[in-house]
């Protein structure tokens, strides 16, 4: 790391000198004036934008910023509507189900749950003295249908640019990707 370093200082020294007119060639430059480029947001490069974990984490982070700005129309965040469409596909479901297939902590799902309760949209009936059956509402099983619908066109679109390599091999990938690194 450090002889990269020195390569990056030898070379950004060698840069400055020739972009900056202040500088005698064989003046050595002093404080900031080694860094001075004539680098333009066109030329800047950095190695990390090429790694294929921060392209999938920036590739997430705009599909989720999506989802979510379409979600939030409704009134539900991402979290929320992917319980109530759980429920919806599995009425009676219990909570530690939800969470084991949506990867939420319990400690995250209970407030979540309480606030769709209080909300109307879901019901909680007791099965034994520790575990709910959960079920949507009338008003639930509408916003459910409504979370889903917006969930579809989301992914449609992502599909649509996901057609060069084909979406089931990107689901493939996604899965070994979290099956070798979340275990």
């Amino acid at each position: 790391a450090s002889k990269c370093y020195s390569q990056q200082l030898f070379w950004l020294s060698i840069i400055s000198r020739i972009a900056s007119p202040k500088l005698g060639r064989n003046e050595p430059p002093s404080g900031n004036q080694a860094f001075r480029t004539d680098m333009t947001d066109d030329t800047f490069r950095t190695p990390v934008t090429d790694f294929p974990g921060y392209r999938l984490r920036v590739a997430s982070q705009a599909a989720i910023s999506k989802l979510s700005e379409s979600l939030g129309k409704i009134g539900l965040r991402i979290a929320e509507a992917s319980v109530m469409v759980a429920i919806q596909a599995n009425p009676g479901c219990r909570q530690s189900q939800i969470g084991k297939a949506l990867h939420i902590a319990s400690a995250n799902l209970t407030p979540l749950l309480h606030q769709l309760e209080r909300r109307g949209l879901i019901t909680r009936t007791p099965l034994d003295g520790r575990t709910n059956a959960l079920t949507l509402t009338e008003a639930g099983d509408q916003v459910a249908c409504e979370c889903l619908t917006t969930m579809k066109n989301h992914e449609k679109v992502l599909a649509e640019l996901l057609a060069p390599i084909g979406v089931e091999d990107f689901k493939q990938a996604m899965t070994r990707i979290n099956d070798t690194l979340h275990n």
